[in-house]
């Protein structure tokens, strides 16, 4: 261990034994288990031995022998140099594949070779890394929450509702709370008084990190008015405001649903029964018609021939605006996905695009709510089932779930189709993290949460990302 290492590895005893016991809030105990997330990381980092990378590079290596690919060497053959150059390698037969020229000079055997060499190389390393970081860090992990928005107080919102509701001079807030989760937007309950045609307890929904997530609520608002009218489990939506106003940017307003996240981003903590109902809304789902309802022109890619490519386009281009430092996991995971396009079903459905069980309220054992919306588009069906996939077999045969989906009208999802999307899953997570390390770095929001999710997060999802890849070698 470094001494860089030892005296981080001071601070984070110091954190847990000392200053932890003494906190109070749950704010605070928040706050200090992101710390945590950051030191318990860092130690590890400064702890890894460097035969692991060695190893990393022989089996990269050895894939692209076989491959029958050149890799370019240079004086200075250091591990920072040598991402560099395998990230740039692989983004040069990533712009042949996504583009699908046929004077590509690479067979699909040797991309499979090649992208499940970077797979094992990378599941292997980061198996030992995430190993060393449990061992560092605490067994269970405790609950997130976002940070406060400081315009979120009951003087500033009882301040916006008189204004926005002149009729009732006397309307009040009278308790505000955080909510946790969430990484792009900020979740203020709010309890008011005097405005008898409004909830009590209501819900807002603010734009606070565009770079990390989806889009904005401007862009998810209309479309879950129209999902409310055709009696959908989600929040009843109350009003959207798009514009600033004295509590920061763009929000929406929802009346507060029954019920608790029914897990994390790497948790499950709903029921059968939940599963059960989460099978048949989404069957529900991507039943909608969405010519008929007009929604094809509210969504994403909704009038997009191509709009699973459009996707990856997207995204890769995201990927592209956050990269901090060369992926060849990313890169090749790209390769892969553009290369089995063909197995992407050409009908187009209403897809939420995050869909796991983070995202739904369960109620007495039930799904409540979907909540959620920023990511909502027009896709593949096994987008979403794959989303909670890696949950719903923890409490439900995947078969079971499977055929409720089918028995409610959900069709049917092809074996290529459903790997496909696994690794689309935790790849697209793992972006979505590295724009907020992007955003840290960047000094955009030097916020703790935000920092934690980079550095957390990200690192993460890539394992998920090389088992997922690797899986498909």
């Amino acid at each position: 261990m470094s001494e860089t290492a030892a005296y981080l590895k001071a601070i984070l005893v110091a954190l847990r034994n000392d200053l932890v016991p003494e906190l109070s809030s749950d704010m605070a105990k928040h706050r200090a288990e992101l710390m945590d997330f950051i030191l318990t990381r860092l130690v590890a980092q400064m702890s890894a031995p460097s035969a692991w990378r060695d190893s990393y590079w022989r089996e990269v290596k050895q894939s692209l022998e076989k491959a029958k690919i050149a890799f370019p060497r240079t004086n200075a053959d250091n591990g920072a140099n040598l991402e560099r150059q395998l990230s740039d390698l692989l983004k040069a037969i990533l712009a042949d594949v996504a583009q699908a020229r046929e004077e590509s000079r690479l067979t699909k055997t040797a991309l499979e070779t090649l992208t499940g060499g970077i797979a094992r190389a990378e599941t292997e390393y980061r198996n030992r890394f995430e190993t060393l970081v449990q061992s560092e860090g605490r067994s269970v992990p405790v609950a997130r929450t976002d940070r406060i928005q400081s315009k979120m107080t009951a003087e500033n919102i009882t301040s916006y509702l008189r204004r926005r509701f002149a009729d009732t001079p006397d309307v009040r807030v009278v308790a505000v709370t955080p909510i946790p989760g969430g990484r792009s937007k900020g979740t203020t309950l709010l309890t008011q008084e005097g405005r008898a045609s409004l909830p009590s307890d209501i819900v807002l929904r603010q734009d606070i990190n565009a770079e990390v997530g989806g889009l904005s609520v401007t862009y998810e608002y209309p479309l879950l008015e129209q999902l409310w009218q055709a009696n959908f489990p989600i929040p009843d939506p109350l009003w959207s405001e798009d514009g600033q106003s004295e509590l920061g940017g763009a929000f929406c307003a929802f009346a507060k649903a029954p019920g608790r996240p029914g897990g994390t981003l790497f948790r499950m903590d709903a029921p059968a029964a939940a599963a059960r109902d989460a099978a048949k809304f989404f069957a529900r789902l991507h039943s909608v018609d969405i010519d008929k309802t007009g929604l094809r022109d509210k969504l994403l890619w909704g009038r997009s021939q191509t709009p699973v490519r459009d996707m990856l386009d997207f995204y890769h281009m995201k990927w592209k605006d956050s990269e901090t430092e060369p992926s060849a996991l990313i890169e090749a995971s790209f390769i892969w996905l553009y290369d089995h396009l063909d197995a992407i079903d050409p009908k187009t459905v209403l897809v939420h695009g995050d869909g796991s069980y983070h995202n739904m309220l369960i109620h007495d054992g039930r799904l409540s709510a979907v909540l959620d919306w920023e990511f909502a588009h027009a896709g593949d069906a096994a987008e979403d089932l794959l989303g909670s996939q890696h949950f719903t077999i923890q409490v439900l045969p995947w078969e079971e779930f499977i055929n409720i989906y089918r028995e409610n009208g959900g069709g049917e999802i092809s074996r290529e189709r459903f790997r496909f999307f696994a690794l689309w899953r935790s790849l697209r997570f793992a972006i979505a993290t590295a724009a907020a390390g992007r955003v840290f770095a960047n000094g955009v929001n030097r916020d703790l949460r935000v920092a934690a999710i980079g550095h957390n997060s990200y690192p993460r999802l890539l394992q998920d990302v090389a088992r997922q890849l690797a899986a498909l070698d």
